[in-house]
């Protein structure tokens, strides 16, 4: 009887303990008073992911680390990660009051509901020509062939029909297919995104025209009553690039994830604010 007591016991415990984290999906401190909680999510761990300890990596990851200890450390106590989900709101009482990842800016209903940092990665549509090429704009695709890779080339090509009536014939490839078919002289242009081609160790090899067909815009997204925060993180952001005292440490990052400087201009000439 005492033994089967003792197991009564045990078992209650345990079922105490799983009521009390069950639906607990953050990681960070959950006994600081008053925490800035982030929104994350998940899915490319080059934008952000969460290591074994529960610390942010990825490159808006390292933006909100850096943030937090140079800037924010001061108004909160510790920082917390929870996933978003469809039904997460930005804002309000133990809700995250900002969210990262592979996050487009100007792609969601809720654009209207919350505020953007400046513009921080940009990954732009670019034509690739053969080595040496004389090409110079989307002009000289005209009567050329043409291969797209990946869907954001094609829904670029899709919703420009100025550039998409050019060519003379369009085709669709993977990324190695289609380099190979430009250098053996079976196609004439690549229309890809640049996040897609600087995967390549052969990206040097080609000849990238000057005109962009389309950008896509990642950055922050913040709460829409968060002014404060949101001017702080594009100060942080701002700072990364510019520290004297540490130099650029954000470039650094993105080309470690990506394979090229995909930081956006909008970034890199912020102006910070300074109150008289």
């Amino acid at each position: 009887m005492k033994k089967f007591t003792k197991l009564m016991a045990v078992l209650l415990c345990a079922a105490l303990i799983a009521v009390c984290f069950a639906g607990c999906s953050g990681s960070g401190d959950d006994k600081a008073e008053n925490p800035l909680i982030v929104g994350y999510y998940a899915g490319d761990d080059a934008y952000f992911a969460l290591d074994g300890e529960g610390k942010a990596t990825g490159v808006f990851g390292e933006i909100v680390n850096y943030a937090y200890e140079n800037y924010l450390s001061g108004t909160y106590d510790a920082l917390q990660f929870v996933e978003m989900t469809d039904d997460t709101v930005l804002g309000g009482d133990k809700q995250p009051l900002l969210a990262v990842g592979k996050l487009q800016k100007h792609q969601d209903a809720n654009d209207r509901l919350y505020g953007w940092t400046q513009t921080i990665l940009e990954n732009r549509v670019i034509a690739v020509a053969p080595a040496g090429s004389n090409a110079s704009s989307f002009n000289d695709l005209s009567g050329r062939s043409v291969m797209t890779v990946g869907d954001v080339a094609a829904a670029a090509m899709a919703n420009n029909s100025a550039v998409a009536n050019l060519p003379a014939s369009v085709t669709t490839a993977q990324l190695d297919a289609a380099l190979s078919a430009l250098r053996g002289g079976t196609t004439d242009f690549v229309l890809v995104d640049e996040m897609t081609f600087y995967t390549s160790d052969q990206s040097d090899s080609f000849t990238v025209l000057e005109p962009v067909l389309d950008t896509q815009e990642f950055a922050i997204q913040v709460a829409d009553d968060e002014w404060d925060l949101l001017q702080t993180l594009n100060e942080a952001v701002h700072d990364m690039l510019t520290n004297t005292d540490n130099g650029d440490t954000l470039t650094p990052a993105v080309e470690k994830a990506f394979g090229y400087d995909a930081v956006s201009d909008a970034i890199r000439d912020y102006v910070v604010l300074v109150e008289n």
